[in-house]
């Protein structure tokens, strides 16, 4: 929308100060009015990622078969709003690049999140997952922007990587002695990875203002609905509990995780992404209440201390980004 404001101002000859100012203080508002709306999206999209995480723990079915179900979903969905909805033709080349990095990137992205929840709590595993995110999206938008990261960005980095290390040793005392669980461990390298790979997603998918949300949702759910599928196979697609119950909860969080995917993608494009995963900092909030007062599981005293510092850590990150950002990276 500001490209075409702005190629409209200077075509005329004569052009008064007035109109000039007016329509910077347009084109100004109409920025902020946008961003403001992508900042809110991702907000319902914290929201529901944070229920879903929950739901899909307490339904003990497994990260594969989280991660097949939301695929299958989230794949289906998205195509039924891509024709159902959309009339853009796009180039065989660009519909290429779009499933290509929906398949593999996002697909990694949502595949290691879900097996990361078998391994680590659902308030860790967020907290870990949106700050490597968060700090590979400034690493990637720093070197796709050219502009050098603020000293405070360094010392905010030291401070979220200590917050990592406190989750990671935070299930490694037992008893008097301590002892590494390699399995907390093995779950926060999941989670760590899973980061990068969505942060990966959302910067690539950023410029691509063009393509619609359906397809990208489309795209980014057909990796982790096929990732599963060996381990699936040698399990003989047995589902691991028998309750009905648990079965209809996975699937309304199955389909809260697909809804995450509309909103996170469309509030992305509006904002930055490393400020949508700013916002998504709700999520991590919310996945420690549900977790004590819905899954009764108490975080220890070191998780709680490392997701506060991963927070503070968040937080001073992004208002270095959004101070020292050029005007033109935000579509």
């Amino acid at each position: 929308m500001s490209t075409l404001d702005c190629s409209g101002v200077g075509t005329s000859t004569q052009t008064s100060p007035t109109a000039g100012t007016t329509t910077e203080k347009t084109t100004s508002r109409s920025d902020r009015k946008t961003q403001l709306i992508g900042l809110f999206l991702n907000a319902i999209a914290a929201v529901a990622l944070a229920v879903s995480g929950a739901i899909i723990q307490h339904s003990e079915l497994g990260g594969q078969t989280a991660s097949f179900g939301v695929g299958y979903l989230g794949t289906l969905s998205g195509l039924v709003g891509f024709f159902g909805c959309s009339r853009s033709s796009l180039p065989p080349k660009l519909l290429l690049k779009v499933f290509l990095n929906g398949f593999f990137v996002a697909g990694m992205f949502n595949f290691l999140y879900f097996l990361s929840l078998d391994s680590i709590t659902v308030g860790d595993a967020t907290a870990v997952n949106y700050f490597s995110a968060f700090v590979f999206c400034v690493l990637l938008e720093t070197i796709c922007f050219k502009f050098c990261p603020h000293w405070c960005t360094i010392i905010s980095a030291v401070i979220g990587l200590t917050g990592l290390v406190c989750i990671c040793f935070s299930q490694s005392q037992s008893g008097s002695g301590f002892q590494l669980n390699f399995s907390y461990l093995f779950g926060v390298l999941l989670s760590t990875a899973s980061g990068f790979f969505g942060a990966l997603f959302f910067v690539i998918m950023h410029k691509w203002t063009k393509v619609p949300v359906c397809l990208l949702v489309s795209s980014c759910f057909t990796g982790c609905c096929l990732f599963p599928l060996p381990w699936m196979i040698r399990d003989k697609m047995e589902i691991q509990t028998d309750s009905i119950w648990k079965r209809l909860l996975a699937l309304f969080g199955y389909t809260c995780y697909v809804s995450v995917g509309f909103f996170g993608i469309k509030g992305s494009r509006l904002s930055l992404p490393s400020l949508s995963f700013l916002v998504k900092l709700l999520s991590i909030v919310l996945c420690y209440v549900l977790q004590i007062f819905w899954l009764e599981k108490e975080p220890s005293m070191l998780s709680v201390v490392g997701s506060c510092l991963i927070c503070t850590s968040i937080l001073l990150q992004s208002a270095i980004a959004v101070i020292t950002a050029p005007s033109a990276q935000v579509a």
